[in-house]
């Protein structure tokens, strides 16, 4: 569970809250209310597939935890339903999965009427096979399951449930053969999965962030388009996207050393950055990752996983001993790192090597690009990934698989600080000096920096046009971060190397109250100078800084320790101080207090 330590209240939150109490965005809970409000309304047997449309990376992880806890204590109305509720969850890919059978063991642990059970035999919990279909359970039973073990196993489950949610709709994808064709063109529809899902009689709810042509037109599947608002206060950024004609095997490799080349230039000054700041929580995201999706046997200008791995090793080997300069944010000085051949290293994920996640997002593995061909792509959580290759060409794709590579795309819409809000929690955990400000922001928000390759094809175009609409660029987030520390978290880091008039000394025993409002006028002469700062290239917080130690000062009603003091730009203070008589000592009868100035006038 997140926690804020600079605010009281986080502004996007809602009174909704998961079993290990982390609270739910305002959006979340509305996704929430309006699944319930169309569970509530129907009945079993309907033969509809009810999609939940949110986007990637906005936590629909988070909201099936909810909703399954909402079924559980749901009584609903319009049909006869037993004491105890019947859930099923399964998915296609078992990285998915495995988050599913988190979140319910983290429900498991705040109830006692929840019996799980896993499709393998895993963390003492009872698998499927264990169950007996005659004998009743005094207790809810959620069935979490993988498309290949039910492949083989669907019969050991239970005949009905009440819920069905499925993430990902792989096999789902469509309600028959002629739609299948129609708006995907796809003369080999996988459709087994759709007719036996339905059979179960449960509320159907498919997770799915990009709807396919056949989801928005046919009448077999209702879609709970949830309104998300302009969130820039949580998205990450498309920092650099490269669409690349690159047709031959060789073009392909050049994109591969390029991609790893870029990597590199960014990575190396990240990391010494990280390092500098010498943060705790920033250290935990000082790794970053490479996803590359390559092509399969049938394409013949196309590279394989393995060659793919072939050719970082051999690149990594001759970028070995290489000098990458860049500057000391600091220092100003130029920095020259010898780079040792540590930051490029490549692990398989596809059919002949099933390996685990773990090593790419865990931060204390050395693997970090991660090569697939069709397994470990859709729905995958790849945390801190900052570069994504489409290196498969898809040149005759048919149009309506668009969302295919538009859900690859949705890998980099992750933020691994959650929210820029509890980014900025914890980079003023790192009390910045003023002038290192710009730098430190950039490296904090550089955690969830992406960067996209893809070859051009009708499909990839297509796709790349659909995600950089909804992303947002370096200049957005700077700004949206600037204005929270500003608006939200009113913090200003400290100039070291400027006078700070505080009165902690013997002679001046006041607080520096100062901020970027005038108590006496409309701060017309703050907001020139600000402007000033800004057009000079300053940041928002460091210009709005440098404006409050510049324009604004302390004012006293009366004496400067009576308790009174103000923040008042120059000009209202020299008015004041002439008006009151404030350049006469403080024991002087003909020194005027406010309330003195009232009764004259």
């Amino acid at each position: 569970m997140m926690k804020l330590n600079h605010i009281e209240k986080h502004p996007h939150h809602s009174n909704y809250q998961i079993s290990d109490g982390t609270y739910l965005y305002i959006y979340q809970k509305d996704a929430v209310v309006a699944i319930m409000k169309d569970y509530k309304s129907k009945t079993k047997n309907d033969d509809i597939v009810n999609i939940l449309k949110i986007p990637t990376g906005d936590g629909k992880s988070f909201i099936s935890e909810k909703v399954v806890e909402e079924v559980l204590d749901c009584i609903k109305p319009s049909y006869d339903s037993t004491e105890y509720k019947t859930v099923f969850l399964c998915c296609p890919l078992k990285e998915v999965l495995a988050d599913m059978k988190e979140m319910m063991l983290s429900l498991e642990k705040s109830r006692d009427d929840i019996v799980l059970y896993f499709d393998e035999e895993e963390r003492n919990i009872q698998t499927i096979k264990s169950y007996n279909k005659n004998k009743s359970v005094p207790a809810h039973k959620i069935f979490i399951f993988s498309d290949q073990w039910a492949e083989h196993n669907h019969n050991l489950l239970p005949n009905e449930c009440d819920l069905l949610l499925r993430d990902e709709a792989k096999g789902v994808n469509a309600s028959s053969e002629q739609e299948s064709r129609d708006y995907l063109g796809d003369y080999k529809w996988g459709g087994k999965w759709y007719g036996r899902l339905l059979s179960y009689g449960g509320y159907f709810l498919l997770l799915n962030a990009t709807p396919t042509d056949s989801h928005l037109n046919s009448k077999s599947f209702n879609i709970l388009d949830i309104d998300v608002k302009p969130n820039l206060w949580k998205k990450p950024f498309l920092n650099e996207s490269h669409g690349l004609d690159a047709e031959m095997r060789t073009d392909k490799e050049r994109v591969v050393e390029n991609l790893c080349y870029d990597f590199l230039q960014k990575i190396i000054p990240y990391r010494y950055k990280v390092d500098l700041i010498d943060s705790e929580k920033l250290k935990k995201h000082k790794k970053k990752t490479v996803l590359i999706k390559c092509g399969t046997q049938n394409a013949y200008e196309g590279l394989l996983t393995w060659q793919v791995k072939d050719i970082i090793e051999k690149y990594n080997e001759k970028l070995t001993g290489t000098v990458f300069t860049f500057t000391d944010p600091r220092t100003k000085e130029v920095i020259k790192h010898t780079y040792e051949g540590d930051l490029l290293i490549p692990i398989i994920k596809d059919k002949d090597n099933p390996g685990q996640l773990k090593q790419i997002n865990s931060s204390l593995s050395d693997e970090n690009i991660l090569i697939v061909c069709e397994l470990g792509t859709y729905g995958v959580n790849i945390k801190n990934l900052s570069h994504l290759c489409l290196l498969r060409d898809s040149q005759g794709q048919h149009i309506g698989k668009t969302y295919t590579a538009e859900q690859l795309f949705g890998r980099l819409k992750r933020n691994l600080w959650n929210d820029w809000i509890f980014m900025v929690d914890a980079m003023i955990d790192s009390k910045i000096d003023l002038k290192d400000y710009e730098w430190v922001r950039d490296t904090f928000i550089d955690v969830a920096s992406k960067n996209l390759w893809y070859l051009k094809t009708d499909v990839n175009n297509a796709a790349f046009a659909n995600f950089s609409s909804e992303m947002p660029n370096r200049t957005e987030i700077v700004n949206t971060v600037d204005d929270l520390v500003d608006e939200l978290f009113k913090y200003s880091p400290e100039d070291k190397e400027m006078m700070v008039s505080t009165g902690d000394s013997e002679d001046r025993n006041y607080a520096n109250v100062r901020n970027a409002n005038c108590d006496s006028c409309d701060n017309s002469i703050f907001d020139v100078h600000y402007e000033k700062l800004i057009e000079r290239g300053y940041s928002k917080v460091t210009a709005s800084s440098y404006a409050i130690k510049d324009v604004i000062q302390n004012g006293h009603t009366h004496t400067r320790d009576d308790g009174t003091q103000r923040s008042i730009c120059f000009s209202c203070h020299v008015i004041e101080t002439r008006e009151k008589e404030h350049w006469r000592k403080s024991d002087d009868p003909k020194r005027k207090t406010a309330d003195t100035i009232k009764k004259d006038k």
